[in-house]
């Protein structure tokens, strides 16, 4: 095993994660999971015996049968391989992974795809193809306890044994460290077309998205964007994407300024707001916030009154990104998120801040102890550390 510092390790294998849990627990200390590092500044302060087991050696695709739509892989595989093998073949991760580096200040880290497994977030396509847990078919993994186990499998119809793929889509590698995985994969849309609408006022703009939404016109991405104007995307059949884009024109030209770019304008306007790119170049406080579509402009319009704020809506305003000036309100954002039924992320704040608020938002105490039994079968030596969690079992 090869040591990048005092501090980190680089296993090659499921047998090196294997001694170093053991070493962990010999020397009363604790391990973080790290993959291309994007994320790392979201995991906490790290106690003084912690050390991270960088994943990065154990990369590489292991098995891509495009006719199959599935894709076999190591974790540490870097996030921009996996999209261009992919392309090769017309072929994409429906679940739209973003990529966090720019807006997390990860300026040389590589996002992984068991950085995006472990965290569980999803880009603007959710709407339509499902959060990450829904495409992960399979995985191997070396529990905190120290045994390798496999669940899951290669075929998307596999349904033995427990559904332990869901359980470690978000655990942030704080149940067990997963070395390989499979993902069901989809072909790529044919074409692409958004329509912008300037509509100025977030909650007008996300009443035009939902009747969007409602409608048969099969929208498969739809934001409010920072600046006040709607997203809305349909991708397909160029034949059948050029008509739906006539239809949902029609819906908004009584609204506001409309009009229609396509293709890699459309893609690239995409890809910024996946991966929020309006809030990665300044200095404020970020928060992502999942709200019920019906309150989230409200929500927003309750914080802004106390603190200066700039709303991004994504997932037809399911998903709220909210950069604000100075010290991060942490009572005031999760408290008018938590009244309106959803909870709230603290992507990214100073040091100082970090230190004070937990990432991850509270869990009531029913939740919590049942995340503590769940951790203690998995790792009941806490040799994996609680993550961005705070579950109180951290060594």
């Amino acid at each position: 095993m090869q040591t990048v510092t005092r501090e980190a390790l680089r296993p090659g294998s499921a047998d090196d994660i294997q001694a170093a849990l053991l070493d962990a627990d010999a020397a009363g200390s604790s391990l973080r999971v790290i993959g291309g590092g994007t994320r790392r500044s979201m995991m906490g302060v790290a106690a003084a015996s912690m050390r991270e087991l960088d994943l990065s050696a154990i990369s590489g695709i292991t098995n891509y049968e495009p006719e199959e739509l599935v894709l076999s892989l190591r974790a540490g595989t870097p996030l921009h391989e996996v999209e261009a093998a992919l392309a090769e073949r017309g072929q994409m991760l429906a679940f739209d992974p973003p990529d966090y580096a720019a807006l997390l200040g990860a300026g040389g880290a590589r996002t992984t795809i068991g950085g995006i497994i472990g965290s569980g977030f999803a880009g603007s396509r959710r709407l339509s193809a499902g959060n990450v847990r829904d495409h992960l078919l399979g995985f191997d993994a070396v529990s905190g306890r120290g045994e390798k186990f496999r669940a899951g499998g290669r075929v998307i119809k596999n349904v033995t044994g427990y559904d332990l793929a869901k359980l470690m889509v978000g655990s942030w590698g704080t149940l067990a460290v997963v070395t390989d995985l499979s993902l069901r994969v989809l072909p790529r849309p044919q074409y692409e077309a958004t329509v912008l609408v300037e509509q100025g006022d977030a909650s007008v703009a996300l009443a035009g998205i939902r009747t969007a939404l409602a409608s048969p016109l099969e929208v498969s991405s739809a934001a409010c964007l920072a600046d006040g104007r709607s997203a809305i995307r349909l991708e397909g059949f160029r034949a059948s994407v050029e008509e739906r884009q006539r239809q949902i024109l029609g819906m908004f030209e009584s609204r506001g300024s409309v009009r229609a770019i396509e293709e890699a304008e459309s893609a690239a306007l995409w890809r910024d707001i996946r991966d929020v790119a309006v809030f990665a170049s300044d200095a404020r406080v970020v928060w992502r916030l999942s709200l019920p579509s019906l309150s989230a402009a409200t929500v927003v319009a309750t914080i802004a009154k106390s603190a200066a704020c700039t709303a991004l809506y994504d997932w037809g305003g399911s998903l709220v990104w909210l950069a604000m000036e100075g010290e991060a309100p942490a009572g005031l954002v999760r408290g008018e998120v938590s009244k309106a039924g959803g909870h709230a992320w603290l992507m990214r704040a100073p040091v100082g801040v970090r230190e004070r608020l937990a990432t991850a938002p509270p869990l009531d105490a029913g939740t919590t102890a049942l995340s503590r039994r769940i951790k203690s079968g998995f790792d009941p030596q806490n040799r994996l550390g609680d993550g961005p969690f705070s579950f109180g079992t951290n060594r």
